[in-house]
């Protein structure tokens, strides 16, 4: 259990949607989607735990929202959950999202050292550029839909299909990480670097993401 709160969920998933979290449209479908992920998560664990942290887990239980068919007044009223694999689980995005954390691993490697460098303060503040060769290629293209630059949590990703310097991977065999300042304005709103701060000249300040969520 301690080891999915720290990595799976703080250090990946809750790390990512922070962003969405604090700066989409309070009743928008991300922000929403991203809330029930966690309420699910939190409904689930929280009743996996309770015969071994029975005071922790009624605490949490006493301070979370509840849906209209459960019992409220005490954690050890409710019933063990039911797995779910035919809702959640997909073996086919299982190996994209591993994919995925491999080559996250290998941008978070080099973002550590461009920041230990100087070359960049925080990860917004990157360009991430990846190199692929011929064995990274195919994987890649399972992949390349993804919102990268969101995951990464930097402001913008390039793909280049060749060889280049910079930081060669070690999860996400053949792919060469290189990272560089974001030429961007950044948005003062979001954080992020964007070509498209500017463009609205009633928020002169803001990106067309924030745009869009204030108007």
């Amino acid at each position: 259990v301690h080891k999915f709160c720290v990595v799976d969920m703080s250090s990946f998933y809750l790390d990512i949607i922070k962003d969405r979290l604090y700066c989409e449209k309070s009743e928008g479908k991300l922000r929403l989607s991203a809330q029930s992920a966690i309420y699910e998560i939190l409904n689930t664990m929280v009743r996996l735990i309770a015969p071994i942290l029975a005071f922790t887990s009624n605490e949490i239980w006493l301070s979370m929202p509840h849906g209209k068919n459960e019992t409220e007044s005490h954690i050890m009223l409710c019933d063990m959950p039911a797995a779910k694999a035919d809702r959640f689980f997909d073996e086919e995005k299982t190996q994209r999202w591993n994919l995925v954390s491999a080559l996250r691993d290998d941008v978070n490697k080099a973002l550590e050292l461009a920041r230990a460098d100087k070359t960049i303060g925080k990860p917004l503040e990157a360009s991430v550029t990846l190199y692929l060769d011929e064995e990274a290629k195919e994987r890649f293209g399972k992949i390349s839909d993804m919102p990268l630059s969101t995951i990464f949590i930097v402001s913008e990703v390039n793909v280049v299909y060749g060889k280049g310097e910079g930081n060669r991977g070690e999860s996400f065999d053949g792919v060469t990480v290189k990272i560089a300042p974001c030429t961007a304005p950044k948005c003062v709103r979001c954080w992020t670097h964007s070509h498209t701060v500017g463009e609205s000249t009633e928020h002169p300040e803001l990106c067309s993401r924030c745009v869009s969520v204030l108007s």
